[in-house]
């Protein structure tokens, strides 16, 4: 057989496999898929409600395949299997965790857990403690004025709860701003503080 009929009949077996494998591909997908939709694994992205995404089991599947997550990968400069990750670790809960597995919340069937610290400087949540020394103190009461952290709230629209840090005195808001309360304060006698909360509508 010459050089050029040799090459023309490699081509004709490789052109033929080609074909079946494609078709052998084409069936499967076509079997799992459809234009709008794409699995791997048993999770599925679709075309439902515009775009939607099924992780571990496409819906109405009974069948147990793990706890589908998400992993986030910050460009951190470290080696690390993940920065922040969001997974569906038991049945009605979704956990999150920051570096090192370290858990940070968790979102249940009617309720939330937090694991982790509520920042003091937030836009909706606020919490600050002031001490005696930040109070004007006239016999038995005292004044005490306590400025939010964080550049204070949007506007007025949040409500302040504070207590005095004495079991017999009582604590009560008489004025507010957007950036701070006036907080009135009677039976000092062992006072060593207030503390306050506000959180926004």
């Amino acid at each position: 057989m010459s050089n050029k009929k040799a090459v023309k009949a490699t081509a004709v077996v490789v052109l033929t496999l080609l074909s079946i494998l494609l078709l052998v591909y084409s069936s499967k997908a076509e079997s799992q898929s459809t234009p709008q939709n794409i699995f791997w694994g048993n999770s599925v992205l679709q075309a439902d409600q515009g775009g939607s995404i099924e992780l571990g089991a496409p819906n109405n599947n009974s069948t147990n395949y793990g706890s589908p997550y998400i992993d986030f990968h910050f460009a951190s400069g470290r080696a690390e299997d993940l920065n922040f990750r969001m997974i569906n670790d038991a049945d009605g809960v979704l956990h999150f965790f920051s570096v090192g597995f370290v858990p940070v919340a968790a979102f249940g069937p009617h309720n939330v857990e937090i694991d982790g610290g509520v920042k003091n400087s937030g836009s909706g949540i606020k919490h600050v403690r002031i001490p005696v020394s930040g109070c004007a103190v006239s016999g038995t009461s005292a004044t005490c004025a306590v400025s939010w952290p964080g550049g204070g709230f949007a506007d007025t629209n949040y409500t302040a709860v504070c207590s005095a840090d004495n079991a017999y005195a009582t604590a009560g808001v008489s004025s507010k701003s957007a950036s701070a309360i006036t907080v009135l304060v009677s039976g000092t006698g062992n006072l060593s503080g207030v503390e306050c909360m506000g959180m926004h509508d």
